[in-house]
C-alpha cells in the first residue's frame, strides 16, 4: 500500500478485505500508528500480517471471521497500546504467549468472540494492561492467578459470559 509517509492512522474499516497480504506492510506504512481493519471478511492473522510495523499503537480486527491467530502474530508490536480482537470467531484456548510482546498494551478487548478457555499466563507479561473487555464469550472461569500480574487493571469486564 503506498501512502505518503506523513499518514499515521489508516482506516480500511468495512472493505469486504480477507486476507492481508505482504503490500499492506512495505513500503511507506511502516511508520504508521494506527490500523482500523475491523468489519471486513479476515479469517486468520499470520506472523507476517504486521512484523514491519513496529510503530503501531492501535489495531483493530474487531468484527471480521478471525478463526485462527498464529503464534507471535504481534512479536514486533511492543510500542502497541491497544489491540482490539472482539467480535470474531476464535472459538479457541486465548493461549499463552499470544500476546507476551505487548509488555506495553493497555487496552485489549476479545468480547463476542467465542473464547472457551483463557491460558492461565496469557496475560502474564502485560503489566500495564488497564482495560480487559472479556464479556459475552463462553468462559466459564477464570485460571487460578490470571489476574495476578494486572496491577494497573482498571476495567475489567466479564459479564454474559
Amino acid at each position: 500500500l503506498n501512502v505518503p509517509r506523513s499518514i499515521k492512522s489508516l482506516s480500511l474499516y468495512k472493505n469486504q478485505i480477507k486476507l492481508i497480504g505482504n503490500k499492506l506492510t512495505q513500503g511507506s506504512i511502516n511508520n504508521i500508528e494506527e490500523i482500523n481493519l475491523g468489519a471486513n471478511q479476515l479469517n486468520v492473522i499470520k506472523t507476517e500480517n504486521f512484523f514491519r510495523l513496529k510503530e503501531l499503537r492501535v489495531l483493530l480486527l474487531n468484527d471480521n471471521s478471525i478463526a485462527a491467530i498464529e503464534s507471535g502474530s504481534f512479536g514486533t508490536q511492543t510500542a502497541l497500546k491497544k489491540l482490539d480482537i472482539s467480535g470474531n470467531k476464535l472459538a479457541f484456548v486465548m493461549s499463552d504467549g499470544l500476546v507476551d510482546e505487548l509488555t506495553n498494551m493497555e487496552e485489549f478487548y476479545f468480547d463476542n468472540s467465542e473464547v472457551k478457555l483463557l491460558g492461565a499466563k496469557l496475560l502474564e507479561k502485560t503489566t500495564a494492561l488497564k482495560v480487559l473487555h472479556a464479556h459475552k464469550n463462553k468462559i466459564k472461569a477464570l485460571p487460578k492467578g490470571f489476574l495476578d500480574s494486572l496491577a494497573a487493571l482498571e476495567e475489567l469486564q466479564l459479564d454474559l459470559n
